[in-house]
Protein backbone atom coordinates (compact mmCIF):
# COMPACT_ATOMS: atom_id res chain seq x y z
CA UNK A 1 0.00 0.00 0.00
CA UNK A 2 1.60 3.49 -0.81
CA UNK A 3 1.38 6.49 0.95
CA UNK A 4 -0.84 9.45 -0.65
CA UNK A 5 1.42 12.18 -2.47
CA UNK A 6 1.85 15.82 -0.35
CA UNK A 7 -0.30 17.24 -3.64
CA UNK A 8 -3.44 14.93 -3.25
CA UNK A 9 -3.63 15.28 0.21
CA UNK A 10 -3.22 18.95 0.13
CA UNK A 11 -5.64 19.18 -2.67
CA UNK A 12 -8.36 16.84 -0.72
CA UNK A 13 -8.10 18.88 2.27
CA UNK A 14 -8.49 22.08 0.53
CA UNK A 15 -12.10 20.22 -1.37
CA UNK A 16 -12.97 19.70 2.54
CA UNK A 17 -12.48 23.14 3.22
CA UNK A 18 -14.61 24.54 0.34
CA UNK A 19 -17.63 22.02 1.25
CA UNK A 20 -17.37 23.47 4.88
CA UNK A 21 -17.71 26.89 3.65
CA UNK A 22 -19.90 26.24 1.22
CA UNK A 23 -22.19 24.99 4.30
CA UNK A 24 -21.33 27.73 6.29
CA UNK A 25 -22.16 30.27 3.81
CA UNK A 26 -25.38 28.54 3.27
CA UNK A 27 -26.68 28.19 6.50
CA UNK A 28 -25.84 31.74 7.65
CA UNK A 29 -27.77 32.72 4.43
CA UNK A 30 -30.91 30.98 5.27
CA UNK A 31 -31.24 32.32 8.78
CA UNK A 32 -30.27 36.03 7.57
CA UNK A 33 -33.15 35.40 5.19
CA UNK A 34 -35.59 33.87 7.74
CA UNK A 35 -34.49 36.97 10.19
CA UNK A 36 -35.29 39.62 8.09
CA UNK A 37 -38.50 38.34 6.73
CA UNK A 38 -39.44 37.87 10.48
CA UNK A 39 -38.13 41.46 10.86
CA UNK A 40 -40.18 42.89 8.61
CA UNK A 41 -43.53 40.80 9.14
CA UNK A 42 -43.30 41.79 12.74
CA UNK A 43 -43.02 45.54 11.78
CA UNK A 44 -45.60 45.25 9.73
CA UNK A 45 -48.22 43.74 12.36
CA UNK A 46 -46.64 46.43 15.15
CA UNK A 47 -47.43 49.31 12.72
CA UNK A 48 -51.27 47.71 12.03
CA UNK A 49 -52.16 46.69 15.63
CA UNK A 50 -50.78 50.35 17.38
CA UNK A 51 -53.24 52.86 15.53
CA UNK A 52 -53.29 55.38 18.89
CA UNK A 53 -49.91 56.83 17.91
CA UNK A 54 -48.70 60.32 16.15
CA UNK A 55 -48.93 59.79 12.34
CA UNK A 56 -44.83 60.80 11.96
CA UNK A 57 -43.31 58.51 14.97
CA UNK A 58 -45.13 55.50 13.89
CA UNK A 59 -43.74 55.73 10.13
CA UNK A 60 -40.38 56.66 10.80
CA UNK A 61 -39.83 53.85 13.20
CA UNK A 62 -41.56 51.19 11.13
CA UNK A 63 -39.41 52.30 7.15
CA UNK A 64 -35.89 52.20 10.06
CA UNK A 65 -37.03 48.77 11.00
CA UNK A 66 -38.17 47.87 7.47
CA UNK A 67 -35.26 48.74 6.27
CA UNK A 68 -33.08 46.54 8.88
CA UNK A 69 -35.25 43.35 7.63
CA UNK A 70 -34.56 44.43 3.90
CA UNK A 71 -31.03 44.53 4.70
CA UNK A 72 -31.06 41.09 6.81
CA UNK A 73 -32.54 39.47 3.78
CA UNK A 74 -29.91 40.73 0.92
CA UNK A 75 -27.07 40.35 2.92
CA UNK A 76 -28.59 36.71 3.65
CA UNK A 77 -29.26 36.80 -0.36
CA UNK A 78 -24.99 37.77 -0.53
CA UNK A 79 -24.36 34.79 1.61
CA UNK A 80 -26.22 32.53 -0.71
CA UNK A 81 -24.89 34.02 -3.85
CA UNK A 82 -21.19 33.77 -1.84
CA UNK A 83 -21.88 29.84 -1.67
CA UNK A 84 -22.60 28.98 -4.92
CA UNK A 85 -19.99 31.01 -6.57
CA UNK A 86 -17.40 29.27 -3.84
CA UNK A 87 -19.59 25.14 -4.88
CA UNK A 88 -19.03 26.42 -8.43
CA UNK A 89 -15.28 26.60 -7.38
CA UNK A 90 -15.12 30.15 -8.34
CA UNK A 91 -12.25 32.62 -7.06
CA UNK A 92 -14.14 33.79 -3.57
CA UNK A 93 -12.52 37.38 -1.76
Amino acid sequence: MTEPSDDAAIAEFHAAARRRQVRIFAVAGAISILIGIAVIVIAILAGNAIEDRPYQQSTRYEIRTIIFGIAFVVGGAGFGWKALRTRRGENVD
